[in-house]
This record gives C-alpha cells, sequence and structure tokens, in this order.
C-alpha cells in the first residue's frame, strides 16, 4: 500500500523519542494499518518494538473479547500474553478494559521494550467514552498519542488531555484498512472453536477478566 507521508514523519519522531504509542480513533480509521506499518518500520530501524492489541472487537492478537501483547520478531508478531475482559465492546466492562490494558503494557516495559504500540477500540463517542479514553491516557502515561481522525470526532477527547512536555499529539487523517496490502502475522495466536466464550455477544460472557500467558496456549 501507498504509505501516508504523514506515516513516514510519525516513524521519524518515534524513533527518535521512543516511548509508550496511544492510538485513538473510530472503527476502521486505520488504527490498526499505522500501528502495523510502525511494526515493521521501527523494527527495520533497529527498536525494540511490541504491539498491546486493546481493541477488543476486533481483537488481531487473539480471539474476540481479548487483549493481546505480542513482540515484534524478524518472523512477525510473536504472541505474548493474553487478557480476557469478557465483551467485544467496552459498555459494562470499563476496569477490564483499561486493566487489561496497564498490566500488558506493564509486561512490555518489563522486557525494555523501547516502542510500545497500544491500539485502542473505536469506543470514541460520547461522555463515557471520553472518560475512558482519559482514564487509558493516565495508567498508561504515553509519550505519543496518535489521533486517527476523518473530522474532529476526537475532538472531545484531546480537548481533555492535560498539557505536558513529555506528551506529544499527532493528528492524522483517516486512511486504508488493515489487509489492503499490509497483513498481520501473529505467531503463536490460539484458535478459537465455533461457539465458545469469546466469540459470544457482549453481555452473554459471564466470566471474570483473566490473564494468561501465551506459554499456557502451547
Amino acid at each position: 500500500m501507498d504509505v501516508p507521508d504523514s506515516w513516514q514523519e510519525l516513524s521519524d519522531a518515534l524513533a527518535r523519542h521512543p516511548g509508550v504509542v496511544l492510538f485513538l480513533g473510530e472503527p476502521d480509521a486505520g488504527k490498526s494499518t499505522c500501528a502495523l506499518y510502525l511494526v515493521e518500520e521501527l523494527r527495520s530501524r533497529g527498536l525494540s518494538v511490541a504491539l498491546v492489541d486493546g481493541d477488543i472487537g476486533q481483537a488481531h492478537l487473539g480471539p474476540p473479547a481479548t487483549q493481546g501483547f505480542a513482540l515484534a520478531t524478524s518472523q512477525g508478531l510473536q504472541l505474548q500474553n493474553l487478557y480476557f475482559v469478557g465483551a467485544i465492546t467496552p459498555a459494562g466492562f470499563l476496569m477490564q478494559v483499561a486493566g487489561g490494558l496497564k498490566k500488558l503494557a506493564d509486561h512490555a516495559r518489563a522486557r525494555k521494550v523501547q516502542v510500545i504500540l497500544v491500539n485502542t477500540t473505536g469506543f470514541v463517542s460520547g461522555s463515557t467514552a471520553t472518560a475512558l479514553k482519559l482514564h487509558k491516557v493516565e495508567l498508561l502515561s504515553p509519550r505519543h498519542i496518535v489521533a486517527i481522525e476523518r473530522g474532529d470526532e476526537l475532538g472531545g477527547i484531546l480537548r481533555g488531555l492535560s498539557s505536558s512536555p513529555e506528551l506529544s499529539l499527532h493528528r492524522l487523517a483517516g486512511v486504508a484498512l488493515l489487509g489492503r496490502g499490509m497483513q498481520m502475522n501473529v505467531r503463536g495466536q490460539p484458535q478459537v472453536q465455533p461457539g465458545t466464550a469469546g466469540q459470544q455477544p457482549a453481555g452473554q460472557v459471564e466470566r471474570d477478566a483473566l490473564y494468561i500467558d501465551a506459554q499456557e496456549l502451547a
């Protein structure tokens, strides 16, 4: 796919100032595609990179209703841990969603990963969504926030951010979806059989959030 100039400029900024990178955007805005580009681009520059996938509705590292943490390797993304939230939408599961991301990001930090890319759900509209996203910012203390927008749909969230010289905000235009010229190759991804809890709609999974180490999936 054609990579926007803004993505190349973003990769330059992350290489100069590594750290936690939090992605914000509506569904299908291009968050996952941008994150995947950055995984490969930054790894090719010699940086250690991790992806923390918090998009429980469109999970890429594990089954639906899970968050995941993977390390970037020369052979693709190597799954390390999964966090089972128990729903495919944050509504009613706000603590699990925020707490799971924090736990997975802390594991990446413990590995001394230089760039930790944190993808989030497309839940961005309304006061509850704004409060959840700002809580994630507080928990994760990102070095960068990447806001991918079609208009000003993230304005409410961004206006709520506290000004800090240690936080860089990058506002990008929404672009192509994952799969148009880019693929996410995940090693160690668990297989989910039809009818299991991970595939049930939100509200039908009566189970507390669980944390799973990838070694347990072998």
